[in-house]
């Protein structure tokens, strides 16, 4: 397992997170239309 700093890895968490919430937001404003 590779040692990535504290932040920098809060940091891609809140990316990927905020990635996974925005498709998910499209995904139902596809369905609900």
């Amino acid at each position: 397992m590779r040692k990535v700093s504290p932040s920098k890895d809060a940091f891609y968490i809140r990316c990927i997170a905020l990635v996974v919430s925005q498709i998910n937001c499209d995904g139902m404003a596809d369905s609900a239309n």
